[in-house]
């Protein structure tokens, strides 16, 4: 301002020095004049800066003070918005804890529904598990029973062959004392079988009772947790109004920062609403308590339940030692088992030694027998030195014939009476043949040969005061005679020419005629 001033007075100056040149007197009462004018506004100015500043001063002391009753306001509003948010977080923090605890009780409540599902599915299994162990026992048990009952067939055959055998052998007595007692220590082992058995059955009709309560106690707790489920839909319900009264306390909030004036009415209100949740809060503390009791009696319950499964433990422990003991008992009928089968294929031995001996015997005494029969054993005949160590059991020209052998002597020089046709065939070991049945009959004539049927040969059957007799002691029963002819003495003779049923003719026994042997084949022991 001022050097604006002394510009405007040297150019005013130098105005009035160009226009009108001045005389200095002049000039210094006019910057005189000018200065004091000068230092006028500018007093003027202090004046009014200092005016200004005093106006400042007060306004912004005035300005201090409302924005520190300001400041001090908004402290006290932001106090009490804090103090009503710390409340909504409590009243959060509460619904929240009610919530977690309704979440926990409900978790608890499954998990321990969970677990008692798991514990009586493992009891259904463990019993599941328990009757298959039953019935394998059972079968296990039939299994011995027939495996017994082979054994007692078995020893019965064993003591019959046993009898047979006491004859010849003393030691197969000593045998057959041990097999008595083990048969009556079997029988012992069969008595505490059925024992155990029954003692099985009463342990499976209490496992049965103690189904049946297990049942009624699956009800119970059916009961209960949809009491629980009811509970909680109207837990549910309730946190939808709390829900919906935590948006109008949202909208109340933003309502707040607006309008300081209705914060006591609010305030009020929320005092109202917090006694209303407060009541809600007493309420789900009750319920609380209640859901605590019913976890009480759910932890009785599953201690009841463990009790059970130990008992069913138990009674498993039980049932393996048993089993365990009925395994034992089957190795030992199975050792038993093997002893006895090691004493059948000794006694098997024993007897097809002894069956060997008596075989060996028979052969020897019935080749000895035969052999007796000749007054000279023809070796060379039945033992030709082209088959040896083999030999025949007829000679070369001797038939065979349902295990006998004939010889049939056709030549008419060494024709004979019956009785020196009985001896000479005596001499070959044999007798006059015998016949048994037509099919014999007709074996005889087929072989006589062709032309030789006129020829007549004498037949082992001969007259007695008593009828007609065969040479092995048995009376005639055929009547294969001629017709027309009378057959009452003297000896029968076979004439080939005729049919099978139309061939015997009595003769008297001192006439010559050919004739017939039969003999058993021969028994070579070592053939």
């Amino acid at each position: 301002m001022e050097n604006n001033m002394d510009e405007d007075s040297s150019s005013t100056v130098n105005v009035n020095n160009a226009k009108n040149p001045l005389k200095s007197e002049e000039v210094e009462a006019s910057t005189h004049q000018l200065s004091s004018l000068f230092l006028v506004c500018l007093g003027l100015l202090c004046v009014i800066l200092t005016a200004n500043i005093v106006y400042m001063s007060l306004t912004t002391a005035s300005r201090e003070e409302n924005i520190t009753r300001l400041a001090t306001v908004k402290k006290q509003l932001i106090e009490e918005q804090k103090m009503m948010e710390r409340k909504f977080e409590e009243m959060n923090r509460d619904r929240h804890l009610s919530e977690v605890k309704s979440r926990l009780t409900q978790e608890r409540l499954t998990q321990d529904r969970g677990k008692l599902n798991n514990k009586t599915e493992e009891l259904n299994k463990e019993r599941d598990e328990l009757s298959k162990q039953k019935r394998e026992l059972s079968k296990e048990k039939d299994k011995l029973n027939k495996e017994k009952d082979e054994l007692n067939k078995y020893k019965d055959i064993l003591s019959k062959e046993k009898k047979e055998l006491s004859k010849e052998n003393y030691e197969l007595n000593i045998y057959k004392d041990k097999l008595s007692k083990e048969k009556k220590e079997l029988n012992k082992k069969n008595i505490e079988l059925s024992n155990k058995r029954k003692e099985l059955n009463k342990e499976k009709d209490e496992l049965n009772k103690r189904k049946g309560n297990q049942s009624k106690m699956k009800a119970e707790l059916s009961r209960k947790t949809e009491k629980l489920n009811k509970e909680k839909e109207d837990l549910n319900k309730k946190k939808l109004e709390l829900n919906k009264e935590k948006e109008e306390l949202n909208k109340k909030k933003v309502d707040l920062s607006k309008e300081t004036a209705g914060l006591h009415k609010e305030k009020q209100e929320f005092s109202k609403k917090k006694a209303d949740l407060n009541k809600a809060k007493t309420d789900l503390n009750k319920k609380k308590e209640e859901l605590n009791k019913e976890t009480a009696n759910l932890s009785k319950k599953t201690e009841q339940l463990s009790k059970e499964k130990a008992d069913l433990n138990k009674v498993k422990a039980d049932q393996n030692k048993m089993k365990a003991e009925l395994n034992k008992m089957k190795v030992d009928l199975s050792k038993e088992k093997a002893e006895l089968n090691e004493e059948k294929q000794k006694l098997s031995v024993l007897r097809k030694e002894s069956e060997n001996r008596c075989k060996d015997r028979n052969a020897f005494k019935t080749f000895y027998d035969y052999v007796m029969k000749f007054k000279t054993f023809p070796v060379s005949e039945f033992c030709p030195p082209d088959m040896r160590p083999k030999c025949l059991v007829c000679r070369a020209k001797e038939p065979l014939y349902k295990g006998h052998c004939y010889f049939i002597q056709d030549d008419l020089k060494s024709s004979m009476t019956w009785d020196l046709s009985r001896k000479l065939c005596h001499v070959f070991g044999s007798d006059l043949v015998v016949i048994d049945d037509l099919q014999e009959q007709e074996f005889i004539t087929l072989q006589i040969k062709y032309y030789e049927t006129w020829k007549r040969f004498w037949i082992g059957l001969y007259h007695t005061p008593g009828g007609w007799v065969w040479v092995d002691g048995r009376k005639n029963t055929h009547d294969f005679w001629m017709k027309g002819i009378p057959h009452t003495s003297g000896a029968a003779l076979h004439i080939p020419q005729r049919t099978a049923t139309d061939s015997w003719r009595a003769e008297d026994k001192n006439a010559h005629n050919s004739f017939i042997c039969k003999r058993p084949v021969t028994v070579w022991p070592y053939n």
